[in-house]
């Protein structure tokens, strides 16, 4: 809905355009004219009139240039409803994507929580382990499996959410490992590109939009031609020799009861209004380009650690279960790695989405247009 609103908007606006275009040149009109005259006298007339009127050429040209600027920002705000756009995907793409990893995750430990129950309720058979270690590791598969079913309710949820925004069911989709790289560029080089932002540009347009309005109000200011000329296909008996005529009349403002000049400080106030809201886009977009930044540099840091963290656990977890084998750890030891074995799992997945979206939300903040940042 915004992309077809945002087409709309140009559509509206290519129409203004070739309406001022229009305009600023003669109209030809098809003219009856019957006259009514005392003592019963009737003259009729049939010409093809050729007229313009309220020309001073200037205003024509600055109308047509306005009309630029306006569709320029229609254009702006359409790449801006694009960019959004993607974003919109991106979080339900790679929330899918993460909630599938999940899934995956998920299954494997859960798969070893099993084989695990099945070893104690033979060693609780034959007296080794207790009746408790089995119910431990059944109560710990109960909540995998849980967390499976959450998994899975999540994968629809995003399912659903990307068929709304491309506007038909989204099959199966096929993943790889999408880890959005980026180059390294400092702060600065992602602040350089911040006057190529849609928004910031938009705005500057409709200053620049403002600016003309003004000139065109001060031309109100300005004499004005009006200029027609007719040829006669009939013409009353007294006219009939005269084929065709032309006119030009000057027309100078005089005094309108301060219209002009109210309209004049109209104007000038929107030029106000489109300057501030310049000057805060300019803000918000170096704002959202240093929190962007800064999300995007931490999060990395943070997924290294937490890559060490799920290495540890790994390591952690298999020694729990060798150490189990040979009676070295109690069962409840072994539930308590494997759970955090689990957190270690869903803590980089939840790293890898934080760098895959903080990825695609910086390079947007900082003016890429979405066929600059999908492969």
């Amino acid at each position: 809905e915004r992309m077809f609103l945002s087409d709309a908007a140009i559509r509206e606006s290519e129409a203004q355009n070739r309406k001022i275009f229009g305009n600023a040149f003669p109209a030809l009109s098809l003219r009856h004219q019957t006259l009514w005259k005392e003592a019963s006298l009737t003259e009729t007339d049939g010409m093809m009139r050729l007229a313009i009127t309220d020309l001073t050429g200037y205003k024509e040209y600055l109308a047509f240039h306005a009309g630029g600027s306006a569709l320029a920002v229609r254009e702006f705000e359409k790449l801006r409803a694009k960019q959004l756009l993607l974003q919109d995907v991106a979080y339900a793409f790679f929330g899918l994507l993460q909630a599938k990893e999940n899934t995956q995750a998920t299954g494997r430990l859960l798969h070893s929580a099993e084989e695990r129950l099945v070893q104690l309720r033979e060693r609780v058979r034959v007296g080794r382990s207790r009746q408790t270690d089995a119910i431990q590791q059944e109560l710990q598969i109960a909540s995998l499996r849980a967390q499976l079913e959450e998994n899975q309710r999540q994968s629809g949820t995003y399912t659903d959410r990307l068929s709304f925004l491309a506007g038909a069911p989204v099959g199966e989709l096929e993943f790889k490992d999408w880890v959005v790289l980026l180059s390294s560029r400092e702060l600065s080089g992602y602040l350089s590109t911040l006057e190529l932002r849609p928004d910031v540009r938009a705005a500057q347009e409709s200053v620049d939009l403002s600016k003309g309005l003004i000139r065109i109000a001060v031309t109100d200011y300005w004499p004005r031609l009006d200029l027609a000329a007719d040829y006669y296909a009939y013409r009353p008996d007294s006219k009939k020799n005269i084929n065709w005529d032309a006119a030009l009349v000057l027309n100078m403002p005089l005094w309108n009861w301060g219209a002009r000049s109210a309209n004049l400080d109209v104007v000038k106030s929107a030029l106000a209004q489109k300057n501030a809201v310049l000057s805060m886009a300019r803000r918000q977009s170096e704002l959202e380009i240093k929190n962007a930044y800064r999300n995007y540099v931490s999060s990395k840091k943070e997924f290294e650690y937490l890559k060490n963290v799920l290495d540890l656990a790994r390591q952690d977890y298999d020694l729990q279960v060798r150490d189990d084998r040979r009676g070295l750890v109690t069962s409840l030891e072994v539930v308590e790695s494997l759970n955090r074995l689990n957190n270690a799992e869903r803590a980089v997945n939840n790293g890898l989405l934080s760098i895959r979206l903080t990825a695609i939300e910086l390079q947007l903040v900082s003016g890429a247009v979405p066929e600059e940042i999908l492969p």
